[in-house]
């Protein structure tokens, strides 16, 4: 890992089950998704076209469609532009966020490092930090999704699954691993100062 000094092992031991925990909470931000896209899904491609079903008299009772996309007084380019404004919220507000809150976290971390005073206890520190910004990347990259499955589920507009398929590859993308992490801590206890 990262130190070379008593209590290496019991840092690498709280790695590993700091990325064991990362990965439980990314995995249910990724299942939330999956979840949610495929009632949206469901509520998309059933249209009502099966047979009525029996009623208790024994007389069809005739099934309701659900309904179609919410009415507009106008479209942009043949798009609900209610849509429109949710998706580029959807993409833009998120990864802004997420840029800065790494840029931050990586200052963070590296400022905790430069003043330590215990390797060990900044170690730690540095392992929080990688895992508040993992959660909170998965968090909002799930918000992406599940925004996309409201507009599948709500509008009824295939659209949406754009935004589940972004959230989805986001989140495989930061996944953790102890590559990443190990990226993070080198560029966290790195002495070298940028030119």
């Amino acid at each position: 890992m990262f130190l070379y000094k008593p209590g290496v092992e019991q840092v690498n031991l709280t790695s590993k089950t700091l990325l064991t925990q990362i990965r439980i909470v990314v995995s249910a931000f990724i299942l939330g998704v999956v979840i949610f896209a495929g009632v949206g899904a469901f509520m998309l491609f059933s249209s009502g076209t099966s047979a009525p079903a029996p009623g208790p008299t024994g007389v069809p009772v005739p099934s309701v469609p659900p309904p179609g996309p919410l009415p507009s007084t106008s479209t942009i380019a043949g798009f609900n532009p209610v849509v429109l404004v949710m998706f580029v919220m959807m993409f833009t507000m998120p990864m802004a966020f997420a840029f800065a809150i790494s840029k931050a976290s990586g200052s963070r971390a590296r400022k905790l490092w430069q003043e330590r005073r215990d390797d060990v206890e900044a170690g730690r520190m540095i392992l929080n930090i990688y895992g508040q910004l993992t959660i909170t990347g998965a968090a909002m990259m799930e918000g992406i999704g599940l925004l996309g499955g409201v507009v599948v589920f709500v509008f009824h507009d295939p659209l949406g699954f754009i935004g589940v398929g972004f959230a989805l590859l986001t989140l495989a993308a930061i996944f953790p691993s102890e590559n990443r992490l190990n990226t993070f801590i080198r560029r966290a206890t790195e002495s070298v100062v940028p030119v």
